[in-house]
């Protein structure tokens, strides 16, 4: 053997020490059968740390498994097959909701989501066999691998789905006051699921080094408690600063409609529902009223305003046309807010632009999923939805070419279509609340799927680097989680009463736990941009959120209900929502420390390759 290929890290090396099991790790003798067996262990435990399970502690160890088995991987094609079957049933479990919507889809997304941790275990049994990097420690290693690409899926490619990220469930339950997610002021998401990985990067390191004395385990040990005990003691100073004041009474009304309302809420069902819920609002003001607690606002959630919107152009040609429903609608909601004194209304509503008809149909120049404020005359103040939500409202990279888009519909959700046009710009609302040296109260509505986008809120929070907000408003329809009408699961068992209504139990279950997952979303962006959070949704769960993500008001809340539960029920509760004045890094500069890890993930990856002497050698 030449001179030169001798040389490296190992060659000279008599004595093992160690970290040697780092630079080459030993293939197991059956990687398939060890492999199966640690990726779906991964797979359960990461499942779990989410609702509707919610044991969030097991994000600490989810990776762990996965990980030592991936660096002791034959091949980098065993690496990835095992890695994408084993972590399939992860996101059946947590995407379940998404198969009564569009089963082709549910596979898909399914197929899509398990793709990362795929690619994670092949950067991971690269960087273990790097003479450059392989021997550097995992507490290293694995939250600098993890976090690039997570943040590749939540944020960069096809627009970015941030769902289910590794850090988000350190919020904890409904009771926690999330201590261990303070960081996220600072450094967003991205910092949490550091932390996370960090944690699981030094239990692979010490089963590595098990054999090799107190002193080998040691370091990453105690580097993994010091960056723990640094986040959490960030988080109890946090907390311990007192820097709230009473804001404004808010009048929150959740409804219990289907999902359908969206495509296919037929007249008589609009009309029924829309005199529902202003009966509904105006019973519950006035009980407000008579307790002394009048409200400032009224809030409705998310698209439960029927027709072709408040714009005054749709509504004249509805009006002359003699088209349903001319001003019906418009005409309710100003009695509403007559009937309440004045109490201005924030509604969840299509918005149609350049109405008119061709034919027998509808034809418009651009139509947005909005929020109006109504208060005194048109034209109302309207925020447009700036972020659509993907495979809902849109297709990642498909919905650029309309008629790929229009068959895929057609085979996976047949009757949705989207034809919603993304807003231009972040609009904010300002009225007087009555609250003093807060004239005018400014509030942000992100609409349903956008309080999950951590760049959406900001941009509709900060200005510049500058707070421009005092208060979040999240208008959402939820009844995408069902259950509503029996599921596709329970029909196909129906045969069996047991099984059919064990399917009947998982699908509750499910949907509970999608909307659960929701309002960890909302409870993260209050945290990371120090705003507090309304969230109005149909089917629930309708929760206050204060600046440091702590639940303190909900439906049921007065009736000795402990924790937000009462989704797929009409109901309200009037709020008195905590504002404060001080701004976040994160709010500055967001997700600065996330691209940071982005590059030094994404370079321990690219360098990690050996030079072609070198692996000849071997």
């Amino acid at each position: 053997m030449s001179r030169r290929a001798t040389v490296g890290p190992s060659s000279a090396r008599t004595t093992p020490r160690a970290n040697d099991a780092a630079v080459a790790p030993a293939a197991p003798s059956r990687p398939w059968r060890r492999g199966l067996l640690a990726g779906l262990a991964s797979s359960l435990l990461f499942a779990l740390a989410f609702p509707p399970f919610g044991v969030w502690p097991l994000v600490f160890v989810a990776l762990a498994p996965l990980v030592a088995w991936a660096r002791t991987a034959p091949r980098a094609r065993t690496a990835f097959l095992v890695a994408f079957v084993t972590q399939y049933p992860c996101w059946v479990i947590l995407e379940w909701w998404i198969f009564e919507l569009t089963p082709p889809g549910f596979v898909v997304l399914c197929a899509m989501m398990s793709l990362y941790p795929a690619i994670f275990a092949v950067l991971v049994r690269r960087v273990a066999r790097s003479p450059r990097f392989g021997a550097w420690p995992n507490v290293v290693v694995i939250p600098l691998l993890w976090c690039a690409v997570e943040f590749a899926r939540t944020t960069l490619v096809l627009g970015g789905y941030p769902w289910f990220a590794l850090g988000l469930p350190l919020i904890g339950g409904w009771e926690s006051d999330g201590t261990l997610a303070q960081s996220a002021s600072v450094f967003g998401l991205g910092g949490l699921s550091f932390v996370a990985a960090v944690v699981n990067g030094a239990l692979v390191d010490l089963y590595a080094r098990r054999s090799a004395g107190a002193k080998a385990m040691a370091g990453p040990a105690l580097a993994a408690l010091a960056i723990v005990l640094g986040n959490a003691a960030f988080g109890v100073f946090v907390l311990a600063r007192r820097t709230t004041s009473p804001g404004p009474r808010i009048q929150v009304m959740q409804t219990n409609l289907s999902v359908s309302n969206k495509n296919r809420w037929e007249p008589e069902a609009q009309v029924r529902d829309t005199s529902a819920t202003i009966r509904a609002s105006y019973d519950a003001f006035r009980a407000a009223v008579a307790g002394g607690e009048r409200p400032a606002l009224i809030v409705w959630p998310e698209t439960m305003v029927p027709g072709q919107g408040l714009e005054r152009q749709a509504i004249d040609f509805t009006v002359k046309e003699g088209l349903y429903p001319g001003s019906a609608f418009l005409d309710a909601l100003l009695d509403l807010v007559r009937a309440t004194d004045n109490t201005p209304l924030l509604v969840g509503s299509p918005a149609f632009l350049g109405l008119r008809t061709e034919g027998q149909r509808f034809r418009w120049e651009r139509q947005y999923n909005s929020a109006y404020l109504v208060i005194g005359e048109l034209p109302f103040p309207r925020y447009d939805k700036l972020e659509l939500t993907p495979f809902g409202e849109r297709m990642p990279l498909i919905s650029n070419f309309d008629w790929l888009e229009q068959q895929l519909l057609a085979v996976g959700a047949p009757g949705m279509s989207f034809d919603l046009d993304s807003g231009e710009k972040p609009v904010r609302f300002a009225f007087d609340a009555g609250v003093p040296g807060r004239t005018p109260l400014r509030v942000a509505t992100p609409i349903c799927f956008e309080d999950t986008v951590p760049w959406t809120c900001r941009a509709l929070a900060y200005e510049s680097g500058e707070r421009a907000v005092d208060l979040f408003i999240n208008l959402s329809n939820d009844g995408w989680f069902g259950p509503g009408k029996p599921s596709t699961l329970e029909s196909l068992v129906s045969w069996a009463e047991p099984l059919a209504s064990a399917a009947r139990s998982w699908e509750r279950f499910a949907s509970q736990g999608g909307r659960e997952q929701h309002v960890l979303h909302a409870r993260l962006r209050a945290i990371e941009l120090a705003v507090p959070m309304i969230r109005s949704a149909n089917t629930g769960l309708s929760v206050t959120i204060d600046d440091r993500g702590r639940l303190v008001d909900w439906i049921g809340r007065d009736r000795g209900h402990p924790a937000p539960g009462e989704g797929t029920i009409p109901g309200t509760f009037v709020t008195t929502v905590p504002l404060v004045d001080r701004s976040t890094v994160y709010g500055r500069i967001g997700d600065a420390w996330s691209y940071l890890l982005l590059v030094a993930g994404a370079s321990l990856a690219i360098f990690a390759r050996r030079p072609a002497a070198t692996e000849s050698a071997r």
